[in-house]
């Protein structure tokens, strides 16, 4: 007896070559017979028995199914007793193990594999939401720091003739953001002076693929707003998009606008007399090369005032400085209001003395002139006790001109530079200026010019030679 379900032995003797059983096999009760089993049948173990097979061996029961069997002779006797066991029922259970034994690493490698793969899943997802969220702090820091420099930035699709705006960008044009804006409602809110200007430069930045930068003004609503605007190609396909930004300068614009005003209202001042209100020697200075170069282009004859106001230190010593100071701000004036014509300059030149540049006026026009100049002060009256000349203020003018010669020269043109020449020109206005003085003052005196062209000839080779004596009108 046994608890094997395929486990069994008999006793088997030789019957020429076919074995005898002398016990029952496991599916029999008893044994009525001694049957026999052929020698043909080689693979079961009772017949290799009978042939001489000892030990342990395989083989095949009378049902053909594989068996394990172990034969041994019974010692002074011709029996032979014969074991066998069913192969499967044998190793079924060492199989089991062994696959239990084998599947056991793989299990915990896969194990093992889970756990890491879940891990860096895990690291995963927790780098992706770090970055996410590094993302979308810095494009709050992004948007922030467009917000403080009112930069926007924009896409403009070239297939679709259409841009999308950033939220900024949106917000400086008064237009949707982050949706499809067509071309023509961008150009729409472009102040109407400045878009045949920007839409020349989109179109030749399109059509020539280079960069765009462009400067104009939007209007939304009743707000006016200066826009720079800059882009660029980002593929060198046909139907590439165009990105780039866009940002309000309204305060440069204005702050430049201003410091101009400034940049102008400073060279006034460097170019103006402080105390009179009107040019100063510098100005005159400047516009006297000016408008002889003009002169000697056009021809055109060009004329200088000298005028100096009479005894002056004797009124400042007899009503002080405060009044002389004042006495010159009125003779200003006087020499301003007569002097109106737009080219005409009036400039103090120094002390009490003032110049009066007369473009395209000729020696006649200049002299009249003066002479209304030194009646404009006589009218204004102002008490002048000390002076030896009249009861009131008075100037004595020097007119100096220069004349246009047949030959399409200027003369004076005797000395080489428009420097000299206008320094030449001062001179001779001073000079007559001061003939005026001594002629007894409250006069215009104009400078007599050589009459031969010998004298002028001579005058250029050497020193200028001292005038005639100077009429006085």
């Amino acid at each position: 007896p046994t608890a094997s379900e395929t486990a069994q032995s008999v006793l088997v003797q030789a019957q020429g070559d076919n074995a005898g059983l002398l016990t029952p096999t496991r599916n029999q009760d008893r044994l009525e017979s001694a049957p026999a089993v052929s020698a043909l049948v080689a693979a079961n173990p009772v017949v290799q028995a009978v042939a001489g097979a000892r030990g342990l061996f395989y083989g095949r029961d009378e049902h053909g199914a594989p068996v394990i069997a172990v034969i041994n002779a019974i010692v002074q006797s011709p029996w032979l007793l014969v074991s066998t066991i069913e192969v499967e029922e044998a190793f079924g259970g060492a199989a089991q193990r062994e696959l239990l034994v084998l599947s056991l690493p793989v299990s915990v490698a896969l194990l093992v594999a889970g756990l890491l793969l879940g891990g860096w899943q895990w690291r995963a997802r927790r780098r992706e939401s770090a970055l996410k969220d590094k993302l979308a702090q810095n494009m709050q820091w992004l948007e922030s720091a467009q917000k403080a420099a009112l930069v926007g930035y924009y896409v403009y699709e070239r297939a679709g003739d259409a841009f999308t705006l950033s939220p900024m960008a949106g917000e400086l044009f008064g237009l949707p953001a982050e949706t499809p804006v067509a071309r023509v409602q961008w150009l729409a809110q472009v102040h109407p002076e400045d878009r045949p200007q920007v839409l020349a430069a989109l179109d030749d930045a399109l059509r020539a693929r280079k960069a765009l930068r462009v400067q104009y003004r939007v209007v939304d609503g009743r707000n006016e707003r200066w826009l720079d605007m800059w882009g660029e190609h980002d593929a060198p396909s046909v139907n590439a998009r165009m990105t780039g930004t866009v940002q309000d300068i309204t305060e440069r614009q204005l702050a430049e606008a201003k410091l101009g005003r400034y940049r102008a209202a400073l060279e006034a001042l460097v170019r103006q007399d402080p105390m009179t209100g009107v040019a100063n020697r510098r100005a005159l200075t400047e516009a006297l090369a000016s408008e002889w170069q003009r002169a000697a282009r056009s021809n055109d004859p060009l004329s200088v005032l000298m005028i100096d106001v009479d005894h002056f230190k004797a009124f400042n010593d007899r009503y002080g400085h405060l009044a002389g100071d004042d006495c010159l701000r009125k003779v200003a004036k006087a020499l301003t209001r007569t002097a109106t014509r737009a080219t005409d300059l009036v400039a103090r030149y120094g002390g009490e003395e003032f110049a009066v540049l007369l473009p395209g006026t000729g020696r006649a026009e200049a002299l009249a002139i003066a002479d209304k100049l030194r009646l404009a002060v006589r009218k204004l009256a102002l008490v002048h006790a000390a002076s030896g000349v009249a009861s009131v203020v008075t100037i004595s003018v020097g007119v100096a001109t220069l004349q246009v010669r047949s030959d399409g020269r200027v003369r004076p043109g005797t000395q080489v530079g428009a420097e000299r020449e206008c320094e030449e020109l001062l001179h001779r206005a001073d000079q007559a200026l001061y003939a005026a003085k001594e002629a007894g003052r409250d006069a215009v005196v104009a400078y007599a010019e050589p009459l031969s062209e010998s004298a002028e000839a001579g005058s250029a080779e050497g020193p200028t030679p001292s005038p005639p004596p100077p009429r006085s009108t």
